[in-house]
């Protein structure tokens, strides 16, 4: 397994899905190894710098990584590592077994790109969705979600796609240290990087719901974990990064997801849920969970302040009523094929 930087250095997103594909290998019980292409230093650069070294190493790499083995390449997306991919599948004639890890749809991220930002934004996800339309119909490549894979259906034409699902970080697949949400809601908590495109549109939403005059919060508070600068909201707390994801979803908490009309399967959904917490999530990227008793969905402003307001009102009686359904029962969307 190739990765551009060692994952302990890379954002969250790209060190979950080291998490996903190190779960996914060793449950298949396949012998695997990992190679980062970028040292520690070479990873505290710049985006433009990185890309370079990378583009740089595509020789070295070649004659180094075994001929036999099969090689993944945990792109996320990243056209530079597509690149890589393509290179090392036809470097030298030579017919090498090479696997991309696309996880999100191109298609979806060019529509959610578009959406957000514009052609500007967008282009980087049309370099991924023309490269691997037209020069990788011979590489094996994976998606984090049916959802995302079927997107894709037309790049893929004729091409193997498989689907590796998201898991719980290793810190919340026992649950049960958090205990149960019995009582009222004492806080909303939101995590996300504030200064990723998908985020923007659901964090107003939030700001124009938390400051609603028809919202009667009392004492419920609004924590803010995470990466940049969130949008201000009245009486919020921006705590940051957490010192411990379980920081997180501690105590009555319930979760608002800002993320909206993007691709994947968010990792924050995936996390409130194996933590037992309520969660707030916009239907766009509900990943099929609707039916669950802890996932409230909404669609606009104005039934996402109908959400917030029915949880104050709520109480939690027990255990039974804080989980209703079970993680591991992945909607169709998300499974594994």
């Amino acid at each position: 397994m190739l990765t551009e930087m060692p994952p302990e250095l890379a954002p969250p997103g790209v060190r979950r899905r080291y998490e996903h594909f190190s779960d996914w290998l060793a449950g298949h019980g396949i012998d695997w190894s990992h190679e980062a292409i970028l040292t520690p230093d070479e990873a505290s650069s710049s985006k433009i710098t990185r890309v370079k070294i990378v583009l740089k190493k595509l020789h070295h790499l070649d004659r180094t990584l075994p001929r036999e083995a099969v090689v993944l390449v945990l792109g996320l997306g990243a056209v530079h590592m597509l690149f890589l991919a393509v290179y090392l599948r036809f470097a030298s004639g030579l017919r090498r077994r090479v696997a991309y890890d696309t996880c999100d749809s191109w298609l979806l991220q060019v529509k959610a790109r578009l959406r957000t930002g514009g052609l500007p934004l967008a282009l980087p996800a049309v370099a991924g969705l023309v490269l691997q339309t037209l020069l990788g119909r011979s590489l094996f490549v994976s998606y984090i979600s049916v959802r995302d894979q079927q997107a894709d259906r037309w790049v893929n034409f004729h091409r193997s796609a498989f689907v590796v699902s998201p898991v719980a970080p290793r810190e919340l697949q026992d649950a049960e240290s958090l205990g149960a949400v019995i009582g009222r809601i004492k806080r909303v908590s939101v995590s996300a990087d504030y200064e990723a495109f998908h985020n923007h549109e659901g964090m107003k939403f939030l700001r124009d719901a938390w400051e609603s005059p028809n919202l009667e919060r009392g004492d419920l508070e609004l924590h803010l974990y995470g990466k940049g600068e969130p949008i201000r909201i009245a009486d919020s707390i921006f705590v940051g990064w957490a010192d411990d994801i379980s920081e997180i979803y501690q105590g009555n908490t319930a979760v608002y997801i800002p993320n909206m009309h993007g691709s994947g399967v968010p990792n924050k959904l995936i996390d409130a849920i194996s933590a037992r917490r309520p969660v707030i999530v916009h239907r766009s990227v509900s990943g099929g969970f609707e039916n669950n008793s802890l996932v409230f969905v909404f669609d606009n402003e104005a039934q996402l302040l109908a959400n917030l307001r029915r949880l104050v009102d709520l109480d939690f009686v027990d255990e039974g009523t804080a989980s209703s359904k079970a993680v591991s029962e992945i909607p169709l969307w998300m499974a594994k094929n």
